[in-house]
């Protein structure tokens, strides 16, 4: 094994985010002496379509569609000579096929005509729980990461893209092991009638879940919370590094050893050993 020296550029939203903020110390915990220059174009809950209207307006005029700490995406572009630069979809857009076209498509050219020395790769998000209140109806956490891994998967086979950072196959991975279950919703939780400041069970969630805001009303947060962030990370460590995140020594604040154990092990079963959840029946046809 090697040390890795690594620039890497990510264009997305809150769900990258999520996948950077354990990552530096994982790579400090590391036994290598691995380098990474970082650079984020983060537009909370941005779609590629907005990405795509802020090139359009710095195009119109070069003041305006600087979104990322005042800079455009071509200043970012240019920052560094990037070795690699990840993309992705919104999260929610991301089961939706139809929001991909024509943006997917536009930004991997101008990013080909910017940077034509990086590798572009697609970083796969992870599906809502189950009682994500913006499902419609009948539709699960399970149809959302079908969904979202199929239409990741066919957009990177028509842009060329190789490879694909499995994150949301690892959160599906997590959910499905014997042990970190979380149950959601939670049958012994009243969600249409509830008491502050009760909430319902979400342990092993790895996203923030429900919460109380400041008027006392139960709020959904799909974000991945301190589990989430770091199995998220962990993916991208063994991706990017290809080293094995089981041992490595990161933990954050009040992290069980048991559960940063646990998460590794997900992890590089994911990336490592190519494991995949169990296909969803609609898609066995």
């Amino acid at each position: 094994m090697s040390d890795k020296h690594i620039k890497l550029l990510c264009i997305g939203n809150s769900f990258t985010g999520s996948a950077l903020a354990h990552l530096p110390s994982m790579i400090a915990a590391s036994p290598q002496n691995h380098t990474l220059i970082l650079g984020a174009a983060i537009i909370g809950g941005g779609p590629w379509d907005q990405h795509w209207g802020e090139v359009e307006a710095n195009k119109a005029n070069p003041a305006h569609g600087k979104p990322y700490d005042g800079k455009s995406l071509i200043e970012m572009l240019h920052q560094e000579t990037w070795d690699m630069i990840t993309i992705q979809q919104n999260s929610w857009k991301s089961c939706d096929m139809s929001t991909y076209y024509p943006y997917a498509q536009l930004m991997y050219d101008f990013i080909r005509s910017h940077a034509p020395q990086a590798e572009i790769i697609i970083h796969q998000t992870w599906a809502y729980r189950d009682d994500e209140n913006i499902l419609p109806e009948g539709y699960s956490c399970e149809h959302m990461y079908q969904d979202l891994t199929t239409n990741y998967h066919a957009i990177a086979k028509e842009l060329g893209i190789r490879r694909i950072i499995p994150a949301g196959d690892a959160f599906r991975n997590a959910y499905d092991h014997p042990h970190w279950q979380c149950t959601a919703p939670d049958p012994h939780f009243d969600y249409k009638n509830p008491i502050f400041p009760q909430l319902p069970d979400q342990t092993h969630s790895l996203s923030r879940g429900w919460g109380w805001d400041e008027q006392k009303t139960l709020c959904m947060d799909h974000h991945a919370n301190l589990l989430g962030e770091f199995l998220a990370g962990a993916v991208w460590f063994e991706f990017f590094f290809e080293e094995s995140i089981i041992g490595n020594s990161y933990r954050f604040e009040g992290m069980q050893d048991t559960d940063a154990q646990l998460l590794q092990e997900v992890a590089h079963a994911t990336v490592h050993h190519g494991h995949k959840p169990a296909l969803y029946p609609k898609h066995l046809n």
